[in-house]
């Protein structure tokens, strides 16, 4: 079950750093962009400074994805504030959605784990929706034409 562990936590944190995109007063879609893509990268490179578990126990478990959502949650943030030309609203609204409910299922995650259920079932449960998720939003991002908010 551990060899389990490293892919589960390595499937889970690229679905976790999704990019997610968001708007205020309309951006040009370059101005969009870079702002994105500046986002995205900060995001990415927060989420690489967190430090994958070294054993399968609970708390570390749980402490891994706490870490990981912080990076997420400002990154949501973030995006939320940018305003979308009208040709991006539609993948901006599609990445925000699908990066709250990746943090969603991180949240049950840790409550799961945290509530006593066996890690290695809560996150090969997990696993499957949020590659789903991942899925939707990689095609948002190449919708954007940001590469670095697609990048797993």
């Amino acid at each position: 079950m551990r060899a389990l562990l490293p892919t589960t936590l390595t499937a889970l944190a690229a679905a976790v750093t999704l990019a997610a995109c968001g708007g205020d007063d309309a951006l040009s879609p370059a101005d969009y962009r870079a702002e994105a893509k500046t986002i995205c990268e900060q995001a990415d490179k927060a989420t690489e400074a967190v430090q994958t578990p070294t054993k399968p126990t609970a708390e570390a478990i749980s402490t891994y994805f706490r870490e990981l959502l912080k990076p997420n949650e400002q990154a949501t943030s973030r995006f939320a504030e940018l305003a979308p030309p009208a040709e991006l609203k539609s993948a901006h609204d599609e990445i925000l959605q699908v990066n709250r409910a990746g943090a969603t299922v991180v949240r049950t995650v840790i409550r799961d784990v945290d509530g006593g259920k066996d890690p290695v079932t809560v996150l090969q449960s997990a696993t499957t929706e949020l590659r789903t998720l991942n899925s939707r939003a990689q095609a948002a991002a190449g919708k954007l034409g940001v590469p670095a908010c697609a990048d797993e």
